[in-house]
């Protein structure tokens, strides 16, 4: 398995110090430093991970949640919210 902490390391070097269009710095944009897309990855293991589809419907509001539409945009943002 790859090291995922030197994976992030070598991919914020490569832009910590681009600028993009907008004129950020890209390693201090979520989007651009890729933390929107990592932490839409994270949240959704968490969801499988920690059996919240399961156990939701037991806490007020939890049974009105359609988890499958909930996963549909984070696994858009894993992939594609990344400048």
């Amino acid at each position: 398995m790859p090291d995922m902490a030197a994976m992030k390391e070598e991919a914020f070097n490569i832009v910590k110090d681009q600028a993009g269009l907008c004129g950020i710095t890209c390693g201090t944009c979520v989007l651009g430093n890729g933390t929107i897309a990592e932490t839409a990855g994270k949240t959704k293991n968490y969801i499988t991970g920690y059996g919240i589809k399961e156990w939701a419907p037991m806490v007020p509001g939890g049974a009105e949640i359609n988890w499958a539409e909930t996963e549909k945009p984070l696994e858009w943002m894993t992939k594609y919210a990344n400048c």
